[in-house]
């Protein structure tokens, strides 16, 4: 018989043919003990019982039938009796209680991701823990125990005995151990019965020891099968006698149950004793009155249709699961997370009575804003504010700084670029246009300065209302590359912003009473803001809590807005960052999250292979080729407007010819000790050739001259390569540089898995021991001029 799988909806056939039998198991363990036990009684009657009948022992035959008969009918009571099975509930009971315990489910009622909870009973006025069987989908009742053989809860569980195909439990207990005492007896009688046969054929043939022993064969099988028996059967009825005395059951024991606290027992031995094996039991489930053929097929039917409409508000996700949730939501064409809108669309219909948090702050010049505030998810405590602010325009720019102003916002997040729509404006200050007057004058906003990175710039404006002392330090963070349609930043970037963000708005308000409110700044009510704040909120509940829920967390902000935002796109980039949230790594198979192709893909160009990397604060502002194939090289500085190219190639210091072919100009004003610089008049490149050979050159020092080319924007940039690994870990000191000049820290590990994402490097330890010594030689020298 194929083990039943734990977890499954209704997966046992659990409607008898015969009333209280429960014959949903297999017959044929059933039919051979009794053919095996009517054979062996059937030869030694057929054998044994004519001789010791013939010599006046009428009575024998008469007590071994009798056994015989006790030991078949208590066999068949115990196989075939209801052994205490709980019914499972209907599906509407099922979903009232996991809505009721938030108990953890997909869509086809599978539990995911944990053990539900247990819960707290009371029986005889003693307080139990009572846990949930996420099979029979019951809390369980004490001395209630789920037999992963038969996938059934089985009251006052003993165990299951393979040689009844069934379980021992209350209401079959007595028949079990009836039938223990009843062979034992049986097999007691049949030694007798052999020994008496045996002795009444040494009368006939005692000068015949060859028939004697030929004619006692069947009777000696019979007796030595009867005395392994008696051995094996009489000290098990004995064990169970006295678990019986007791008030207990093998699993009890099995589990440590103190006698002397046991709350089942009477007091008396014998009480217990007479209480087990001849007191009044509950009456059997009769299973063909109380369920029809296919009940439990209508009722996975009923289930699974009503489930979707429970699925929003019980799909909390502990950390150890989530990378496996996601996973396994990409999975068949993200049908798993089709299945999730679909749920949430049945549960949060939208009704006129609505009352969105619209806020209109001007009359004249109008400004949408929606003022968001979360506070209990899962009643767990996040109290988190945003104010959602549509794109700000020539006619609304005084309106958006008064009410920065008036709500004490720190911290401004754009979720668009300018050049999204010509309505749209540049509405603060920056290094060319350092200072602006807003609001008749009123405010007056001072540019401090900007940090660029490859996927947000963050600007530090000083606000001050005119006339008064008050002064505010805002930053604005301007977030590229993510559209309605694509989601191209690194998500690590993302979630690093929000933790700066949090920790600002924590050390700023220290002494203010004021909560924290953070201006979410899109062109209008669109998925990228929704998106923002669903993430934020499921890190706070991620880092506080240790899970997270997304469905949930998009219902309590549908609850608030005057549109649904949800849709699969908007689902894919939540889990994608919620993942990198989880994990906190640039894991590459994490990547099949991105409904596109690659975009870093290498190239080759005249046997020259081109690989395409990111600088911390660009898009694909730096490349490398490995190859020497010159031609090549020209036409990958024409195709990509290369404005600076480094020759960083063994004997590259000796490569004259190629100079002389392009008729490059030495450049005598470039202040170098490792590089020369060459140019010609007809292009704008700048190519630089090793003094020396490339050995003596330090690679944090090239890192340091790429760093100062890309924050002056001269990019892109190329390097000419014999090994991959040698400028992947140049670009890595560069990014590493740039990221610690703008942010004060680095990030060694992800930055590295953004590199070996574009290019096929640090794949091996010896790839990364080479990094941490390439950064030790950089730390130290940098360390060294510091102290000097």
């Amino acid at each position: 018989m194929m083990k039943a799988r734990r977890g499954q909806i209704y997966p046992s056939k659990t409607v008898s043919r015969f009333g209280t039998c429960w014959t949903y198991k297999s017959w044929c363990v059933v039919i051979c003990v009794v053919t095996f036990i009517l054979v062996l009684s059937g030869l030694h009657i057929g054998w044994d019982f004519p001789i010791i009948i013939k010599n006046g022992h009428i009575y024998y035959p008469i007590l071994f039938c009798l056994a015989l008969f006790y030991t078949i009918t208590n066999y068949l009571f115990a196989a075939l009796h209801d052994p205490g099975v709980i019914p499972r509930p209907n599906a509407d009971e099922i979903l009232l209680v996991e809505k009721e315990h938030n108990i953890q489910t997909d869509l086809e009622g599978k539990y995911f991701p944990s053990m539900p909870p247990p819960t707290t009973i009371f029986v005889k006025n003693c307080s139990y823990t009572s846990p949930y069987c996420y099979t029979c989908r019951v809390y369980r009742l004490p001395r209630v125990t789920h037999c992963s053989v038969c996938n059934v809860c089985i009251q006052n569980y003993d165990h299951h005995c393979p040689w009844i195909n069934n379980c021992v439990g209350l209401l079959n207990h007595r028949y079990f151990s009836n039938f223990l005492l009843s062979c034992s007896l049986l097999c007691i009688f049949a030694i007798v019965g052999c020994v008496l046969a045996a002795y009444f054929r040494w009368n006939s043939y005692k000068d015949q020891s060859g028939l004697f022993f030929a004619y006692n064969i069947p009777s000696f099988i019979n007796g030595f099968v009867g005395i392994l028996l008696a051995l094996a059967l009489f000290p098990f009825w004995c064990n169970h006698c006295g678990l019986a005395m007791n008030a207990v059951t093998t699993k009890d024991m099995s589990r440590g149950q103190d006698l002397k606290d046991n709350e089942f027992s009477t007091g008396s031995l014998c009480q217990n004793l007479i209480l087990s094996w001849c007191g009044p039991l509950r009456p059997s489930v009769d299973w063909n009155a109380l369920y029809d053929e296919d009940h439990y097929k209508k009722q996975e039917e009923i289930y699974k249709k009503i489930r979707p409409t429970l699925l929003s508000n019980t799909l909390a996700i502990p950390r150890q699961k989530i990378k496996e949730h996601i996973q396994s939501l990409a999975l068949k064409n993200y049908f798993a997370i089709n299945q999730q809108i679909e749920a949430f669309y049945r549960t949060n219909k939208k009704t006129s009575q609505r009352n969105p948090s619209l806020i209109p702050v001007d009359d004249i010049h109008y400004l949408p804003m929606h003022n968001i505030e979360i506070n209990y998810i899962d009643s767990n405590q996040v109290n988190v504010r945003y104010l959602l602010i549509e794109a700000v325009q020539p006619t609304n720019i005084s309106t958006f700084w008064n009410t920065i102003w008036l709500r004490n916002v720190l911290s401004i997040v754009m979720l668009y670029e300018i050049n999204e729509n010509n309505s749209f404006i540049q509405y603060w200050p920056d290094e060319k246009n350092p200072s602006i007057k807003v609001n008749n004058n009123c405010y007056q906003v001072d540019f401090i300065r900007i940090l660029k990175r490859l996927d947000i710039v963050t600007s530090q404006f000083k606000i001050q209302k005119i006339d008064e002392n008050e002064t505010r330090i805002i930053e604005h963070h301007q977030i590229k590359n993510w559209t309605e349609t694509t989601f191209s930043l690194d998500p690590i970037a993302l979630l690093r912003l929000q933790y700066n963000i949090d920790y600002r708005e924590k050390e700023e308000r220290i002494h203010d009473n004021n909560r924290s409110i953070i201006a979410i700044h899109s062109c209008e009510i669109n998925t990228r803001a929704f998106a923002y704040m669903i993430i934020d909120i499921n890190r706070h509940l991620l880092i506080k809590y240790n899970y997270i829920n997304v469905l949930n967390t998009i219902t309590r902000l549908n609850e608030q807005l005057p549109i649904c935002l949800i849709n699969d796109h908007v689902l894919m980039v939540i889990y994608w960052v919620i993942l990198h949230l989880s994990t906190w790594t640039y894991l590459s198979d994490i990547i099949t999250l991105q409904d596109k192709e690659n975009p870093y893909q290498s190239l080759s160009i005249h046997h020259n292979i081109v690989y395409f990397i990111d600088s911390y604060i660009h898009s694909k502002a730096l490349m490398l080729v490995v190859g020497r194939n010159r031609n090549g090289i020209l036409k990958i500085i024409s195709t990509y407007k290369i404005q600076h190219c480094f020759l960083f190639q063994q004997s590259s210091h000796l490569d004259v010819d190629f100079i002389e072919q392009q008729q490059l100009e030495l450049d005598t004003n470039y202040p170098s000790s490792d590089f020369r610089r060459y140019q010609n008049d007809q292009s704008m490149t700048f190519i630089y050739q090793p003094i020396n050979s490339i050995r003596n050159i330090l690679l944090y020092e090239l890192s340091r001259l790429i760093v100062d080319l890309d924050q002056n924007d001269n990019i892109p940039i190329l390097i000419c390569i014999d090994e991959i690994r040698v400028g992947a870990i140049i670009y890595l000191l560069a990014n590493l540089m740039e990221q610690f000049n703008i942010d004060n820290t680095v990030d060694i590990y992800h930055q590295a898995r953004k590199i070996a994402y574009s290019c096929p490097a640090f794949r091996t330890e010896d790839d990364f021991r080479d990094i941490y010594e390439c950064i030790k030689v950089w730390t130290d020298h940098d360390l060294k001029s510091q102290a000097n």
